[in-house]
C-alpha cells in the first residue's frame, strides 16, 4: 500500500472501540501526513534572473542573500507530498524553479481533496544581483530585503513586502497587498479596492503597485 494513504478496514469492530476511532477521526482530522523537507542551492554566479512558476505552489517567502547562490527550502505536506515536487531548469542566464506533479500521477478529479491534497512552500534566499520574477494564482508571496528587481503576479493570492529596498512591481487580480516599513518612491492603483496610505519616508524603494479588486495597505498601523 502507498505510504501516506489511509486504508479502511472491512471487519467488524466492538461498538465502543468503533466510537472511539470514530471520536479519534473527528478530533485528530482523520488520516496525518507528516511533512517533506529538501533543500537546494544553485550557482548564481552566470545568473542575471529567477522566475518561479507558482501555480502549484501555496506560499513563496523571498529573502535577500549574502551569499553567491540560491538557497532554496522547501517544505511539502498532504495527502500527495510524494506526488509533488519543485523542478528546477536553466534557460540562458534565467534559472527557473516550478512546483509541478510527476508525470505518473494521476489527478483524483476530487473536488474535495482540491483542499486537501498538498501544501508546497517555497523559502528562497535571493542574491542581490539577480532580478526575479514570481507568477501564481493563488499563491501568497512575502518578501523581505533588498532586490535588484522584483516583479510579482498573483490572482487572488495576497502579496506582502516587509522592509524591501530596490525596484518592485507588484499586481494582483483580487488578491490583498500589504506593505510594511517601506520607504521611497510608493505608487498604488486599485481599480475595485481601496488603498489605504500610512506615512512614507524617503527611501530606497521604488514599488508600484496594482491590483483589480484588491485592497491595499501601505504602511498602515494596526
Amino acid at each position: 500500500m502507498p505510504k501516506g494513504r489511509c486504508n479502511k478496514r472491512t471487519r467488524p469492530v466492538s461498538g465502543r472501540f468503533f466510537m472511539a476511532v470514530v471520536l479519534g477521526l473527528l478530533l485528530g482530522g482523520g488520516c496525518v501526513w507528516g511533512q517533506k523537507l529538501s533543500s537546494r542551492n544553485f550557482d548564481a554566479a552566470n545568473l542575471t534572473q529567477l522566475q518561479i512558476a507558482a501555480d502549484q505552489i501555496f506560499e513563496v517567502e523571498l529573502y535577500s542573500a549574502s551569499s553567491g547562490g540560491i538557497q532554496a527550502e522547501i517544505a511539502i505536506e498532504g495527502e500527495y507530498q510524494n506526488d509533488l515536487t519543485v523542478t528546477s531548469k536553466k534557460e540562458g542566464s534565467t534559472l527557473i524553479l516550478e512546483g509541478s506533479f510527476m508525470p505518473a500521477f494521476e489527478n483524483p478529479n476530487d473536488k474535495l481533496s482540491a483542499h486537501k491534497v498538498v501544501s508546497v512552500r517555497l523559502k528562497v534566499g535571493v542574491p542581490d544581483h539577480l532580478g526575479v520574477v514570481v507568477s501564481g494564482t493563488g499563491t501568497r508571496v512575502a518578501a523581505k530585503g533588498y532586490f535588484n528587481s522584483l516583479e510579482v503576479s498573483t490572482g487572488k493570492g495576497p502579496v506582502v513586502l516587509e522592509e524591501v529596498t530596490g525596484m518592485i512591481e507588484v499586481k494582483t487580480l483580487s488578491g490583498e497587498i500589504l506593505v510594511t516599513d517601506v520607504h521611497g518612491e510608493i505608487l498604488a492603483v486599485s481599480n475595485y479596492g481601496q488603498v489605504f496610505r500610512g506615512a512614507v519616508t524617503e527611501g530606497n524603494a521604488k514599488v508600484k503597485l496594482e491590483s483589480v479588486n484588491g485592497d491595499i495597505y501601505i504602511n498602515k498601523q494596526e
